[in-house]
This record gives structure tokens, C-alpha cells and sequence, in this order.
């Protein structure tokens, strides 16, 4: 067989992202996979990756909150990839990134990346209802 790889991690606090009181679903690099690909059932999955350093990144987690808690259908999380890896390195290019992995998405390799330089919350709400009519 082949061995999974092994990925840097900080330890899973859960589905809610327990530690830091948020509405968007804290991935870490143990869980990613088995969230974003694996998980029954299968829904999309918008995802900000994100860095502690990084200072755009935090008007970005309130808006990952706003929608979290506005779609109901949609995964929507966040992954500090300042302390854990990601299985698909090629999907980012820096941080902010924010992409969107379709319930029908055979691999990681798949997420469609948002290019706008809008970041607010309608802004990100608009391209997403687009990216998920376009299937």
C-alpha cells in the first residue's frame, strides 16, 4: 500500500474552531483531507488560507464568520498555514488565498481560486454563488 503522508499539524480542536470562538470550521493539516475530500456528505468547501503575520488576513476572518454563519450548504473554514501543511502546496500562491473546492471535486487540485481584490463579505458572498452555479 502507499503511506499517507505526514503532514505538519496543529492538534484538530474540533469541527467549530473551538480555540479561537469563531464561526468558520478550523481545518488543520491531520483533518484537511478527510474534511474538504472525504466527508459524507459531500458539500462545497470555501476555504481562506490564512498566516498569523499576515495583517490582511484578519479582516478576512470576519468575513469567513459572516458567511459561515449565512450558508448553511457551504463549508466555510480557514488553515493557518503558519502551523500546518498543506497536502496540495501548488493550490497556493501566498496569503490571503481563498478557493473553493466543489462537492464533486476528485481532488485538491480542482478549487477554483478567487481572483477579486474585493475581500468584503458581499464582494466573496457573489463569487461564490457564481462559482457554484458554474458546474
Amino acid at each position: 500500500g502507499v503511506a499517507a503522508p505526514s503532514l505538519l499539524s496543529e492538534a484538530s480542536t474540533g469541527s467549530t474552531g473551538d480555540k479561537t470562538k469563531r464561526a468558520a470550521t478550523e481545518l488543520v493539516g491531520s483533518t484537511y483531507l478527510s474534511t474538504v475530500l472525504r466527508s459524507e456528505p459531500r458539500r462545497d468547501c470555501l476555504i481562506l488560507f490564512h498566516a498569523p503575520w499576515c495583517t490582511d488576513c484578519d479582516g478576512l476572518m470576519e468575513a469567513f464568520d459572516q458567511l459561515a454563519e449565512a450558508q448553511e450548504d457551504v463549508l466555510v473554514a480557514t488553515l493557518d498555514v503558519g502551523s500546518n501543511e498543506v497536502p496540495a502546496p501548488k493550490l497556493l500562491h501566498g496569503v490571503p488565498e481563498v478557493v473553493l473546492v466543489r462537492a464533486d471535486a476528485k481532488s485538491l487540485e480542482e478549487a477554483i481560486r478567487y481572483d477579486g481584490s474585493d475581500m468584503r463579505t458581499p464582494a466573496l458572498r457573489a463569487w461564490l454563488d457564481a462559482a457554484r452555479i458554474k458546474r
